[in-house]
C-alpha cells in the first residue's frame, strides 16, 4: 500500500472518529432538562486513549479527556485549540517550512481531576506512550504488543524504526534481537533523533520523520490526548475500569463495562462549563425493542443519508446501500 494511500485512509479514519456514523436514540425527560439519557447499541472496548479506535470508545474519551485540538461546534470541519493555544499552521510558524516540525504551545493551569497538572511533560509522555509496545492483561496469556492506531504516528521521526523493529521481533524474531528494538526506542523517546521534544513547560516540539499533513488532524484525535502518568503507565495498557483521570468537560461517575456509563460535569475542566449536569448512556439490544424503548415524552434523534441518491451518485440500484444513521452524540 502506497504511502499517499495509507494518508488518505487516516484521513478518513480520523474524520470518522470524530464525527461518527452509526445509530443512537438520544432519550432526554423534559423534567430533568439538565440530564441527558443516551440508548446505543454500541459498546466501548478501552477507555485508554493510547489503544482506543473503536467509536464508543473515543466517544467516551472525547467528552472525559481534553484533546490537544478539537474541532469547531459549527460543523464546518475547522480546527480550534483545546488544550494548545493557537492551531499551529506555516502562516504562525507552528508547522516548519519544510512540514518536518510541529511546535505546540500549550494553555496554562489546565489540570486533570486529580488536580494533577497538564504541561510539556505530559504531552511528550503520552504521545511516546502511545507509539510504544506495552502490554495487555486483557488477555491470556497475557502480550505486549503495539496499540491499534499506532500505525498513525508513525511518521513521527524515529517512530517508524521502532515500530517495525518491534513488529520484526514478533513476527520474525530469529533475525532481530530485543537489543534491536530497545536501541530503536531510545534514539525515538531520548536520544538526538528523539520524536517528541520538551522545550519548556508549555512548548512541545514534534519532529516528523517525513512531511505528512494530516498530523495538525491528529492533534484533535484521543490518541494523542494528554494522560495523567500515575494513572496511565507506561509498561501496560490501562484495563477497562471506572476512573480515567478526566481532563475534560465531564468525568466518569459510573461505569459498568457494557451496560451503562454515567458521567457528569468536570469541576476542574478550564473550559466552559458541559451543557448538561449528568449524562447517562445505557447499552441496548441492537432490534426494532431498541427504538420503542423511549418514554412518549422523549426525543429520539437519527439521522440517516438519503440512500437513494447516494445510489444515484454511485450508478448502482435503489437497493445497494442501506441507511446507516449518524452517531454525532456530543452532549457538551
Amino acid at each position: 500500500m502506497s504511502r499517499r494511500l495509507v494518508a488518505v485512509i487516516a484521513v478518513i479514519v480520523i474524520l470518522i472518529a470524530a464525527v461518527g456514523a452509526g445509530a443512537y436514540i438520544v432519550l432526554t425527560a423534559p423534567a430533568a432538562r439538565n440530564v441527558l439519557v443516551v440508548g446505543t447499541t454500541e459498546r466501548e472496548e478501552t477507555l485508554d486513549p493510547a489503544d482506543a479506535y473503536n467509536y464508543m470508545s473515543v466517544n467516551f474519551l472525547q467528552n472525559t479527556m481534553a484533546t490537544l485540538l478539537t474541532y469547531n461546534q459549527s460543523g464546518d470541519g475547522s480546527l480550534i485549540p483545546m488544550l494548545l493555544t493557537v492551531v499551529p499552521t506555516t502562516q504562525n510558524g507552528g508547522i516548519s517550512s519544510d512540514g518536518l516540525t510541529y511546535t505546540l504551545h500549550l494553555r496554562s493551569g489546565a489540570t486533570f481531576e486529580d488536580g494533577a497538572p497538564i504541561n510539556a511533560s505530559t504531552v511528550k509522555y503520552s504521545i511516546d506512550r502511545s507509539v510504544k509496545a506495552l502490554l495487555d492483561n486483557a488477555v491470556t496469556p497475557p502480550e505486549t504488543r503495539l496499540s491499534v492506531p499506532s500505525f498513525l504516528l508513525d511518521p513521527i521521526r524515529s517512530a517508524h524504526a521502532y515500530l517495525e523493529n518491534f513488529t520484526n521481533r514478533v513476527e520474525d524474531p530469529a533475525n532481530t534481537t530485543q537489543q534491536q528494538v530497545d536501541q530503536t526506542w531510545a534514539n525515538y523517546s531520548t536520544g538526538q533523533a528523539q520524536g517528541v521534544e520538551v522545550v519548556d513547560a508549555t512548548t512541545v516540539k514534534i519532529h516528523m520523520g517525513r512531511p505528512w499533513s494530516p498530523m495538525v488532524l491528529l492533534l484533535a484525535f484521543t490518541s494523542l490526548a494528554p494522560v495523567n502518568p500515575t494513572v496511565f503507565k507506561t509498561d501496560a495498557f490501562k484495563p477497562l475500569a471506572s476512573s480515567i483521570s478526566a481532563s475534560g468537560p465531564y468525568r466518569i461517575d459510573t461505569f459498568v463495562s457494557g451496560e451503562r456509563a454515567e458521567l457528569v460535569r468536570n469541576p476542574r475542566y478550564f473550559g466552559a462549563p458541559a451543557a448538561m449536569e449528568r449524562v447517562v448512556t445505557r447499552l441496548q439490544q441492537p432490534n426494532r425493542a431498541f427504538q420503542r424503548q423511549a418514554c412518549p415524552a422523549s426525543i429520539r434523534v437519527r439521522r440517516e443519508p438519503d440512500v437513494n441518491r447516494v445510489d444515484g451518485l454511485l450508478g448502482l440500484g435503489g437497493s445497494a446501500l442501506q441507511p446507516h444513521p449518524q452517531r454525532d452524540v456530543r452532549p457538551h
